[in-house]
């Protein structure tokens, strides 16, 4: 506009970094002038005689601002993830607490299921490997859950704190063209974290019955019928 204006059309320009960054490449190698705009169809910095040639008739963005406004995006992103994930981690110890108190819990009806199975003996055989085998297999399943989950938020926080590291080298960059593409490369990467879902661990249960003279039509649920519900 300056240069277009009868008044101002002589007007000489500078650039507007600071000193310790006066080596920064902010200039169009084509046409030996500042980067001042940011072509949003093809995503690169332009300068004035760019928009004339190259990027005739596409939209153009204020580069400095288009620079700011993704990175505080992108660190928003990152403190959102890594306040999400630190929740995550103090989720964990509850989590262990309830595996240890479905452990003891488990522990308690196995030996409750053992009595009762030694009552019945023979008759009791079959129904009482079936009721053991569920909460073995239950009590394995939630502390695989568990494990899983807690790998997974730790590889997620991994992640997080190398996006961090590389994004801070990356607001860094002093060449504009080369924090373009940075950001451009680190933005997917960023996007694509996925906080791990907390699973919900389920605690187990048993209730009896009297052997009574129902026994035979009962056998499968003497040893006690178990139900599983969350903590």
């Amino acid at each position: 506009m300056h240069l277009r204006m009868k008044s101002s059309h002589n007007h000489k320009f500078r650039s507007s970094q600071c000193e310790d960054q006066k080596n920064q490449v902010s200039y169009c190698d084509k046409h030996n002038s500042n980067y001042i705009y940011l072509c949003e169809k093809c995503d690169v910095p332009a300068c004035r005689l760019c928009t004339e040639s190259i990027h005739q008739g596409h939209f153009m963005a204020n580069l400095s601002s288009s620079i700011a406004e993704k990175t505080e995006k992108l660190q928003k992103i990152l403190k959102t993830n890594s306040n999400e994930i630190r929740e995550m981690q103090n989720l964990t110890s509850k989590l262990q607490n309830e595996i240890a108190d479905l452990n003891k819990n488990c522990r308690t009806i196995k030996n409750v299921v053992s009595e009762r199975s030694r009552l019945l003996q023979s008759k009791l055989s079959k129904a009482f490997s079936v009721q053991w085998d569920r909460i073995f297999q239950h009590e394995r399943a939630e502390e695989t859950n568990v494990a899983i989950f807690i790998g997974n938020v730790n590889e997620c926080s991994r992640k997080i704190e190398e996006l961090t590291e590389l994004h801070k080298q990356v607001k860094s960059e002093r060449d504009i063209t080369h924090l373009v593409q940075s950001l451009q490369s680190l933005e997917p990467k960023i996007m694509n974290i996925k906080i791990p879902k907390a699973p919900t661990i389920s605690n187990i249960k048993l209730v009896t019955e009297s052997m009574n003279e129902k026994f035979d039509a009962k056998l499968n649920s003497l040893l006690g019928t178990i139900t599983f519900e969350p903590m």
